[in-house]
C-alpha cells in the first residue's frame, strides 16, 4: 500500500535448534516458513518484490536491529488478543511496539472489525505522527477517523477539545476526503482506548 518491498525476517534460536529431535530440522523448517511466505506474499500482490533472511538470535532484538532501517514493522499479536485481564509487558509485540525504531503493526487472527479508524491524540509528536498514520489509513479503506484524547480530572474541557480539534483539523486538511469526529473522555489512556 506504501509502495515499498516486503522483507520477510525470521529470527532462527539455536538454542532451540539444539533440544529438537535434530539440530538440522528446525533450521529445515525456518527455510519452509520463508519460502511459505513468499509464495503468500506474491499471491496476493503479485508484483510486489519480496525478499527474505533467516536471522539467528533471540526475536526481539533481532528485529529491533531491523526497525533501525525499516519504514514499517509487522507482526502478530502472539495471542493476546485472547488475555481477557491484561497484556504481558514481556511479549514481543509489546516490547516492540515500545522499542523499535518505526511504526509498528501488530496483526491479530481475525480481520478488523468494520468501522473508523480510532487514533488517541494527546498532543505529542509521536501521537501527531499517529494522527498522520491514522488518516492515511482511514483514507485508503474509505473510513472515517475517530480521534479520542482521554482527559485527567483536573484539564479543562472546553481548552482540551480546542486544542485536539485545532491539530485533527491541521492534519485532516492534508485528507479532506476523509471525514473525522473528535472527542475527548476522561479516564485512563489505554482502558478508554482498548
Amino acid at each position: 500500500a506504501h509502495g515499498r518491498s516486503l522483507h520477510l525476517v525470521h529470527a532462527f534460536d539455536w538454542a532451540a535448534a539444539f533440544a529438537a529431535d535434530t539440530v538440522a530440522a528446525p533450521r529445515d523448517e525456518a527455510e519452509d516458513l520463508i519460502a511459505r511466505a513468499n509464495d503468500l506474499a506474491r499471491d496476493v500482490e503479485p508484483e510486489l518484490t519480496v525478499t527474505g533472511e533467516i536471522v539467528e538470535g533471540p526475536r526481539v532484538p533481532v528485529l529491533l536491529r531491523r526497525s533501525e532501517r525499516a519504514f514499517l514493522l509487522a507482526v502478530g499479536d502472539g495471542g493476546m488478543a485472547t488475555c481477557a485481564d491484561c497484556v504481558p509487558a514481556d511479549a514481543p509485540a509489546v516490547q516492540l511496539a515500545a522499542r523499535a525504531s518505526c511504526p509498528v503493526l501488530v496483526v491479530r487472527r481475525e480481520p478488523p472489525p468494520q468501522g473508523p479508524v480510532l487514533v488517541g491524540v494527546d498532543g505529542s509528536p509521536s501521537s501527531n505522527r499517529a494522527l498522520e498514520w491514522a488518516l492515511e489509513c482511514a483514507g485508503r479503506r474509505n473510513a472515517r477517523l475517530l480521534a479520542l484524547r482521554v482527559t485527567e480530572q483536573d484539564e479543562d474541557d472546553d481548552e482540551v477539545k480546542r486544542q485536539l480539534t485545532e491539530v485533527v483539523g491541521r492534519y485532516a486538511g492534508r485528507h479532506p476526503e476523509v471525514p473525522t469526529e473528535c472527542h475527548t473522555i476522561r479516564g485512563d489512556p489505554g482502558a478508554v482506548l482498548v
